[in-house]
């Protein structure tokens, strides 16, 4: 929300004046214009029907405007003495400064690498292939992966940043994140990056100018991996594919909002949309965290034991065994007597047939679709004839 603060007197006995300060601009305005800020940030004014082509480009603005509107977001606690840690701000090609979380230790003495820009639009994968074996050259030690998201709320992302596994894994320099807010690459006065739908409807579309100009910005900061949308349209987010995006030096994520994305720039910029299932979320800031956290798992020293990634569910094409824990009896139930035996032969088998018998009885599609060894089919036999009694 904007600041309220008291205008100047015009006379004895006038009436004081609220001013409404624009957020992210300083720029005052009345109260009772069209246009004003609201929760979260998102810009409300006269919905009225709109045709034609947007406002002004880019070139119109002067640079003192597009340095006022330069915003930082903090997405990790700030250090002893009110320092910012392990956030820095990469200055985009725009002018913007985009909130960038890596380790310290981790930076060069610059802050910032340099990139050659190329054209706008899609590239071949022969070109993006040598960009990303470039870029993974010049992660330095340690760092395995880097996300650039361009997303309408930055600060959502410290659920990634700021706790648990991802925290860890970003505080021992293995990823880096940068967001990157379309509102600071739009180009009329009221930071506009949506609009009515063609053809009539419910909702509002997000612009493709101002997407189209951050990813760009992005780009020529180093995001050189696949642009992938997050959609419920999108094919669906898998274990698979959860690997096969861990191989990547970079990747940029695009959050939609509303009823979507100008089908224009989906065709010129991204390369993939992926889902995470047949529902859908407010926006695509959601499904992005979630991918950035199982990508973030399957780097090497993410997790305390390596071996958990590799008895999760999904990594041998299986769901997990049941787990316990103390005490050894709970309301009556006891830890099966194979857990207690200590025999590691016996406990492994026992795993794998229930592994087996679970997948079975949730998800035997995935069964389907994954050919069975000797032993397997063996130990699927009995678990079944238990079941059945």
């Amino acid at each position: 929300m904007g600041e309220a603060g008291a205008g100047p007197r015009r006379g004895r006995g006038a009436r004081r004046r609220e001013r409404v300060v624009d957020r992210g601009r300083g720029l005052p305005r009345e109260r009772g214009e069209a246009a004003r800020c609201g929760s979260g940030g998102q810009a409300h004014r006269n919905r009225h029907a709109r045709a034609g082509p947007r406002a002004e480009g880019i070139g119109g603005i002067g640079a003192a405007r597009l340095a006022a509107r330069a915003r930082r977001r903090t997405l990790l606690p700030r250090g002893p003495g009110g320092s910012r840690g392990r956030e820095r701000a990469r200055r985009s090609a725009w002018g913007r400064e985009a909130p960038v979380h890596e380790r310290r230790a981790r930076r060069d003495g610059t802050g910032r690498r340099a990139h050659a820009p190329a054209a706008v639009g899609r590239r071949s994968g022969e070109e993006r292939r040598s960009a990303q074996s470039a870029d993974r050259s010049r992660l330095g030690s340690g760092l395995v992966i880097r996300f650039d998201v361009v997303t309408l709320f930055p600060e959502a992302f410290a659920a990634v940043t700021g706790s648990g596994v991802t925290s860890r894994a970003l505080q021992a320099g293995l990823w880096r994140l940068a967001t990157w807010n379309p509102r600071d690459f739009t180009s009329d006065h009221y930071r506009t990056v949506d609009d009515r739908p063609y053809g009539g409807g419910p909702g509002m579309v997000m612009l493709a100018e101002p997407l189209d100009r951050a990813l760009e910005a992005a780009r020529q900061n180093g995001a050189n991996g696949k642009t992938i949308y997050l959609s419920p349209q999108g094919s669906r987010l898998d274990h698979r594919k959860v690997m096969e995006l861990a191989k990547q030096s970079a990747l940029t994520l695009l959050c939609g909002r509303y009823e979507g994305v100008d089908e224009r720039l989906l065709a010129r910029r991204v390369d993939e949309e992926l889902s995470l299932g047949d529902f859908v979320l407010s926006g695509g800031e959601l499904a992005a965290m979630a991918l950035i956290d199982a990508v973030v798992r399957q780097l090497p020293g993410a997790l305390g034991d390596e071996q958990s990634a590799l008895e999760e569910s999904f990594a041998q094409g299986l769901l997990e065994c049941p787990q316990y824990t103390r005490p050894e009896l709970y309301q009556g139930a006891r830890v099966p007597e194979e857990l207690l035996s200590g025999h590691h032969e016996n406990i492994r088998r026992w795993r794998l047939k229930q592994a087996l018998g679970r997948t079975w009885l949730r998800r035997p599609d995935l069964l389907a679709a994954r050919p069975l060894s000797e032993e397997e089919t063996k130990l699927l036999s009995e678990f079944q004839k238990e079941y059945r009694g």
